[in-house]
């Protein structure tokens, strides 16, 4: 039997915060791929790219053939390979435009891996940020008690 050579793939994602969308994506498509290269990029909107290496190398770890990166890159604009990439076959994306802009540069494969339904990707950065907000509030000289906050609720 000749069996194919799986490809390697490079899965672009902001990681602003990593989020369970990345990870539902991963679980659909990691077997198809010898590595996956899941490389986080962008502006540190909410949080800095090393916290995001962090959260989702944490998971990622449980799955063999994943590795996380840091790069620099703009992927939504890239149109040629930085040469300090980790090498690939297949550019993979859950983002839309970033992979209407891959496609018409034509340079490298790119695959489109479509979000679930029903997900949204912003509910779960605004809980992020409002997490982070409370955080700040426990930790600052004049903690709030629930008790406190569900008291002026009710006033």
């Amino acid at each position: 039997m000749n069996k194919k050579k799986k490809p390697i793939g490079l899965f672009p994602i902001t990681g602003q915060p990593p989020s369970f969308g990345t990870l539902i994506s991963l679980s659909i498509i990691y077997k198809d791929y010898s590595k996956i290269y899941l490389c986080i990029y962008g502006k540190e909107n909410v949080c800095t790219r090393i916290q995001s290496f962090e959260m989702i190398n944490n998971v990622c770890k449980m799955i063999q053939n994943v590795e996380v990166v840091v790069h620099d890159a703009d992927f939504m604009t890239l149109s040629r390979i930085p040469e300090d990439l980790p090498k690939f076959d297949v550019l993979l994306t859950s983002d839309m435009t970033m992979y209407v802009n891959h496609i018409s540069f034509g340079i490298w494969d790119t695959m489109y891996i479509p979000r679930p339904l029903g997900y949204r990707e912003t509910f779960l950065r605004k809980s992020y940020i409002q997490s982070l907000a409370v955080d700040t509030l426990e930790f600052t000289n004049n903690p709030v008690s629930l008790q406190e906050i569900n008291n002026k609720k009710e006033k």
